[in-house]
């Protein structure tokens, strides 16, 4: 006995074949006439890193903002912590530069986890510049590069209220 569903379709025969063929075939006609062979997967959006960040070695997650110019940044290690934005400066692109490289300018808070000769736990702000590299595709190895300031809010680090903030990260983008 026939299957209830393969009696309509026997009967609808070859124009219901044509029909699912453009269908499936629909995707590939509109790639063709952009001029892409493929349709693009969508780019990473995540990344664990590892590496020096404002408050010292650690590991730091970094994110992208959907469409937004923009990321995020948490990080942390033995030493402290810090959470940090980067609004992305597409202006200062090189035409030199591999896809994916993105030029920033970072703000953002460190709170130290050690507590200064008054028992007081520092905290303090950071601001830098640098370049971020995503892969050109859905995963990827991820860089971070960057250099600038901080400054203590509160307390101070070993008599410390400043100084100069560097940023190295390399990781796995997802």
């Amino acid at each position: 006995m026939p299957s209830p569903i393969a009696a309509p379709a026997a009967r609808l025969g070859l124009p219901a074949l044509l029909c699912l063929t453009s269908l499936v075939a629909a995707p590939t006609a509109a790639a063709a006439q952009t001029g892409d062979e493929h349709l693009t997967p969508p780019p990473a959006r995540w990344a664990l890193a590892a590496g020096v960040f404002e408050a010292g070695l650690g590991i730091a997650l970094a994110g992208r903002l959907g469409e937004l110019p923009a990321s995020v940044t948490l990080a942390g290690g033995p030493v402290g912590a810090s959470a940090s934005l980067q609004v992305h400066l597409p202006s200062l692109a090189r035409d030199d530069e591999p896809e994916g490289t993105i030029a920033y300018i970072s703000g953002g808070a460190i709170q130290f986890l050690r507590a200064d000769n008054v028992r007081k736990v520092p905290s303090a702000w950071a601001l830098l510049g640098g370049t971020r590299r995503w892969p050109s595709g859905p995963q990827g190895v991820f860089f971070d590069t960057g250099l600038g300031v901080w400054w203590m809010t509160e307390g101070s680090l070993a008599g410390n209220t400043g100084g100069i903030a560097l940023r190295f990260l390399v990781g796995w983008a997802f």
